[in-house]
């Protein structure tokens, strides 16, 4: 077992992911190649045929080549809707053709349906779909249909994770089998909002068990609800997460738009492997109320998407407050923003400079002379304050995430839900606290072997009350308010842009804003991501800057399902 690390400044901001951070703690990931066949795969039993091969001696790409063959069949034939090319649709898109009426709601929600119980088998993105979808959908067709528009979402099918509360027919569990049965009283505040915008919530999306909160031992989007969610662009390579789902479901064309929740890496990460657009809000611009929480310190919930503008208009609805200046429009898109003479610095030491980031130099040098082009200031370099982020340290992060999950789980279960049992094999197991789920799952071992040594550490502690854990909360977020407030002040900075690859950290911490946006591919095809962070509440400005850069770079490919 490894010792808990205590991260120097350039181990800090290059060890970034809640996953990561776990696992470089104690544990190597186990793998089952067993599980890649003979599970339930998403929401479909049949296995993947693996005619005349060996299962004993194959690599995990080996296995993975009749699963890519199919899934680009699948593609191929489930890509049309009555005529239009689902696959890189886009809101505004979607929203012109059912204003013709070549397309309806209803029928919107039977292609993506069909692509989803097709191919999802094989991704493992979407966990549960809505059985009042269509249902759904019907109305927002008549509405239409006598000149009634809820808003940009209006009719449009949406993914959101399973951490995120529903009170319909739904489920929702963080991806845990010991939450199946345990609903919410009400909608979480994100889901009200949805609703009334007219979107129509389509099921839910597949996630890194309790937010990447359960072991250190578990792979990236792996759930014991929902097994392990696929790279999209390579199958057998990571999907990152925990908000895996949502981003595989996205670059798939399964969904237009999805929701993801991050702590700490869960939206950026999985949504720049991924090649889609991820926003991370500021902390507190978009509610909270009712996900099942990981940390109340960190926890934001945020858009997925294929382009800037559809990221823009999910980010709008979800806001609790609207675009400033209303500067956003779905016809106009992001392009009346009136944000100018705006300054960005490139942050290169250590982040430019990391092994796994040399390979996307010349995409990311092209960004930056796209930025130019477009009358940004860059300011190349910019250095941090030696010393400013020395305090942060993952140790400290775990342990306020270890206090503050218990806190939460265990106050969501005693006063979000209908009931506290769960009924299995005819049984009734209380699930009210946060050891009701440790118990259960010693109970249910899952069949992978995975731990649970996160859940049983969080038991453990004893309240947010906990002198210690108020002093290693309040050393990290001044640690990270330090860091980045002097490179935003020393050199009139409006924005910071990073490889999206290990850039989590700081932001999440300080509670800042951050996007990801497609900057390109490796020789191998796998996709990566440019980041930008700002201020507080500089969530347009940031999705400005990544519009200029998105039209200019068109870094995003469709999904290519190779082994």
């Amino acid at each position: 077992m490894r010792r808990v690390i205590v991260l120097s400044l350039i181990t800090l901001l290059t060890s970034t992911s809640l996953g990561k951070i776990l696992r470089s703690h104690q544990y190597k990931i186990k793998y089952d190649k067993n599980r890649l066949v003979k599970v339930k795969l998403g929401l479909s039993t049949t296995p993947i045929p693996l005619k005349n091969m060996s299962e004993e001696n194959l690599k995990e790409e080996e296995v993975m080549f009749p699963v890519s063959f199919k899934l680009r069949q699948l593609d191929a034939s489930l890509a049309f809707c009555n005529g239009i090319d689902l696959r890189e649709i886009t809101i505004a898109d979607l929203q012109k053709v059912m204003s013709t009426k070549h397309l309806t709601s209803v029928g919107l929600v039977r292609c993506y349906r069909a692509r989803i119980e097709a191919m999802n088998p094989y991704l493992k993105a979407v966990i549960e779909l809505n059985p009042d979808a269509e249902a759904f959908a019907k109305k927002m067709d008549e509405n239409r249909e006598i000149g009634i528009l809820h808003g940009p979402l209006h009719g449009i099918p949406i993914l959101i994770k399973d951490n995120i509360a529903t009170g319909d027919k739904m489920e929702t569990t963080a991806g845990s089998l010991a939450l199946i049965g345990i609903k919410p009283k009400e909608d979480a505040e994100v889901v009200k909002r949805l609703r009334r915008a007219g979107a129509i919530i389509l099921g839910k999306t597949n996630l890194s068990e309790f937010a990447f909160f359960r072991g250190s031992d578990i792979p990236n989007g792996w759930s014991s609800r929902g097994s392990r969610t696929r790279n999209a662009y390579i199958l057998s390579k990571d999907s990152d997460g925990s908000s895996s789902g949502s981003a595989v479901a996205v670059a798939a064309n399964l969904i237009p738009v999805a929701i993801g929740t991050e702590t700490d890496g869960s939206i950026i990460d999985p949504s720049s492997v991924a090649s889609v657009v991820g926003l991370k809000p500021s902390l507190g611009r978009i509610s909270t109320e009712g996900i099942i929480p990981l940390s109340f310190s960190q926890d934001v919930i945020g858009p997925i998407a294929r382009t800037v503008a559809d990221a823009a208009i999910l980010f709008h609805v979800l806001s609790r407050y609207g675009f400033k200046e209303s500067c956003f429009s779905v016809k106009s898109g992001l392009d009346n923003c009136a944000f100018k003479n705006l300054r960005v610095g490139v942050l290169r030491d250590p982040n430019w400079k990391q092994k796994e980031t040399w390979e996307q130099i010349p995409q990311l040098e092209e960004i930056l002379n796209i930025l130019k082009s477009s009358g940004v200031t860059v300011e190349d370099p910019v250095k941090a304050s030696p010393g400013t982020c020395d305090v942060v340290t993952s140790e400290s992060e775990i342990l306020v995430f270890l206090h503050e999950f218990k806190h939460g789980i265990n106050d969501y279960l005693q006063s979000k839900v209908k009931q506290n049992f769960r009924s299995t094999n005819g049984q009734m197991f209380p699930i009210s606290s946060l050891n009701d789920i440790i118990k259960f799952n010693d109970r249910f071992p899952v069949v992978e072997g995975y731990n649970q040594n996160m859940l049983i550490r969080s038991s453990q502690t004893d309240s947010i009350f906990n002198k210690t854990y108020l002093a290693e909360r309040e050393k990290n977020q001044m640690g990270a308010h330090l860091y980045a407030n002097y490179l935003f002040s020393k050199y009139s900075l409006d924005a910071i842009i990073v490889p999206s690859m290990n850039a989590s950290r700081i932001p999440a911490i300080a509670g800042y804003p951050h996007i990801t946006i497609p900057a390109g591919f490796t020789a191998n095809h796998m996709p990566f991501g440019v980041s930008l962070y700002g201020l507080k509440n500089s969530d347009e400005m940031l999705l400005q800057l990544a519009h200029i850069i998105e039209k200019n770079l068109q870094g995003r490919k469709q999904s290519l399902f190779m082994p």
